[in-house]
């Protein structure tokens, strides 16, 4: 993990960077379920 950038962001590069994250963690997220449904099938 990137270490947390510095907190004096202006206000449009913060909210890209939120989006951002909340994007990669959906993604993850998501990857597992679809992982634990692939394994489940496979079984």
């Amino acid at each position: 993990m990137a270490p947390p950038p510095p907190v004096e962001m202006d206000a449009a590069t913060k909210a890209m960077f939120d989006i951002l994250t909340q994007n990669m963690t959906q993604m993850r997220l998501a990857n597992i379920a679809q992982a634990e449904r692939m394994e489940k099938i496979n079984r």
